[in-house]
């Protein structure tokens, strides 16, 4: 594809006609030899991080849509002193191929963690301020010890239309994080640093079980942190002579987790310790530990010395949750469930599969699995209204729902009403059409209770085929929104180009008749510019 030739020109055209955007820049040091990667500065323009980030990198530049991660399932965090505001922000974006992880701290930006063509990637601060870009898909660095509690094997279900019923299901497992004084103190008792850490922790271990073929994809989301800032208020033992698997014992045996959490089934404690438990030499580098429970109040508790590097870490973190699903140990090659991680790898096994898809049976059998909430929002443009139609898998009578709308592109939402839960699922919404001819407005619901969740967002343009002006002295692009095919009508014949936000010309004709239709079913949703050369140039905006 081209580029635009006239730089100037095209940053006009953003700056007409698409919203603010946030710039985040790795600055390499100028001493780095081992670019792209290495260590260097981060440069921030802009605090809105809850639409569109520019972010550049050596060598690449992404363009993300960034939305609030369902990964993050709450809004404060629990102390020994009592509760006090989680100041992270978690964001997600989505690409074919691409999955990106944002975290923020008080509106500045704190990590980042890329999937591209399955190769993972992060940019995360260090601690000398300074920032580390690095590719941190598993290899044979990671050579840290873990143990488990070794479950008892859940058997095959009879039912042969079991696997069938999981397949049509994404399923969600709430995850709750507790971490002691000493892990606190580790961290220099900056509390939002390791919220971050273990939210980029869960968003990594997410993408390692995603994508392979269990039985039904399996998310998480991080319902709460209880974080033990006073030493003398401990979760479990403070003896560093006993082995992890004694301190996890006595975290998942005795522990008693928060009131709030009760109300979530197939909770999955983990805890993170910054203790180096253990008197011998193998139980010192032993770095984790888990079993499973799979009861409605408990599916399973992990324990992990908090303090090992971030690699090292994430993928640690991703081999306990698969004890907790009643994987055991892989001895015979390179596999998420290795038992040493002498050269591990983001693959899991036959036999792990076998035993993670055994336990999700187990789970339906006896009714302790979560679906992932979904709500899915379509709209009809009426003679005078604009119908709004819903339907959500979760729908209790204390929930509510915003119908929200934007009309800067996403940028900035406004709440239009609020309709209380009737626990119906499905739900029609009818409001004034007010948009004018050839303005365009995004509208969703945001359901709140149990689940945040905000439904996929609807795009409702005037300038269809039913709205078109009766005149010729003007020209016409329409359907907005398109789908696979946008007709150009123009009075005077015309050249005319199509360009992405990125400045890429994806479309471009030279001698524009009187009328022009192009295909747009290959392209990518998100927002075109067309320029016409036309005296005076005119430019329209066009969504797909």
């Amino acid at each position: 594809m081209k580029r635009i030739a006239s730089i100037a020109s095209f940053l006009l055209l953003i700056a007409l006609f698409a919203p603010a955007q946030t710039l985040v820049r790795f600055v390499p040091e100028k001493k780095a030899t081992n670019q792209p990667f290495g260590r260097g500065k981060i440069e921030q323009t802009g605090t809105d991080f809850s639409h569109r980030v520019r972010l550049e990198l050596p060598g690449k530049t992404r363009l993300l849509i960034l939305k609030p991660s369902p990964i993050k399932q709450y809004d404060s965090i629990l102390t020994s002193a009592g509760s006090r505001p989680s100041t992270v922000d978690f964001f997600e974006a989505s690409a074919p191929n691409q999955k990106y992880y944002l975290a923020t701290i008080n509106k500045r930006f704190h990590t980042l963690l890329m999937i591209e063509k399955g190769q993972f990637y992060s940019v995360e601060q260090t601690s000398d301020s300074l920032f580390s870009y690095q590719n941190i898909t598993p290899d044979s660095s990671i050579t840290r010890l873990c143990g488990y509690d070794k479950p008892t094997d859940p058997k095959p279900s009879s039912a042969t239309n079991r696997h069938a019923r999981l397949a049509s299901s994404c399923l969600e497992f709430p995850v709750g994080f507790v971490c002691d004084s000493a892990y606190y103190k580790r961290f220099g008792q900056n509390m939002a640093q390791f919220e971050a850490a273990n939210l980029l922790r869960l968003a990594a271990s997410q993408e390692i079980w995603g994508p392979y073929a269990f039985d039904a994809p399996i998310t998480f989301k991080a319902i709460g942190h209880i974080i033990y800032t006073n030493p003398a208020d401990q979760p479990w033992s403070t003896d560093s002579q006993l082995p992890l698997s004694r301190i996890w014992g006595d975290f998942h045996n005795t522990y008693e987790k928060p009131a709030q959490w009760n109300r979530y089934k197939s909770l999955i404690l983990v805890g993170l310790t910054g203790t180096n438990y253990g008197a011998t030499e193998r139980d010192r580098n032993t770095w984790g530990y888990a079993g499973g429970a799979r009861n409605e109040h408990r599916m399973g508790t992990v324990c992990l010395k908090g303090y090992i590097e971030g690699i090292s870490m994430r993928w640690l973190f991703a081999h306990e949750l698969g004890h907790i699903f009643g994987a055991g140990h892989d001895t015979d090659g390179a596999y998420v469930m290795s038992d040493s991680y002498p050269n591990v790898s983001s693959i899991w096994s036959r036999t792990s599969k076998d035993a993670i898809n055994r336990t999700l049976a187990s789970l339906e059998d006896r009714k302790l699995l979560n679906e992932c909430p979904v709500m899915n929002l379509t709209y009809a443009i009426r003679k005078d209204s604009l119908e709004l139609a819903w339907k959500t898998n979760y729908d209790a009578i204390e929930d509510s729902f915003v119908v929200e709308y934007s009309s800067d592109d996403q940028k900035t939402w406004r709440a239009a009403d609020q309709i209380k839960s009737k626990k119906s699922f499905s739900y029609i919404y009818s409001l004034p059409n007010k948009l004018s001819l050839g303005q365009v407005a995004h509208y969703r619901i945001r359901q709140q209770g149990f689940n945040s969740l905000i439904s996929n967002a609807v795009v409702v343009g005037i300038l269809g085929v039913d709205h078109l002006p009766t005149t010729t002295t003007e020209v016409v692009v329409y359907p907005n929104p398109v789908s696979n095919q946008l007709t150009l009508n123009s009075p005077t014949p015309t050249a005319l180009t199509v360009y992405d936000l990125l400045g890429n010309q994806i479309h471009r004709v030279s001698a524009l008749k009187n009328k022009h239709i192009i295909n747009t079913s290959h392209w990518n949703a998100g927002l075109y510019l067309i320029r016409f050369d036309a005296n005076p140039e005119q430019v329209y905006k066009v969504v797909k």
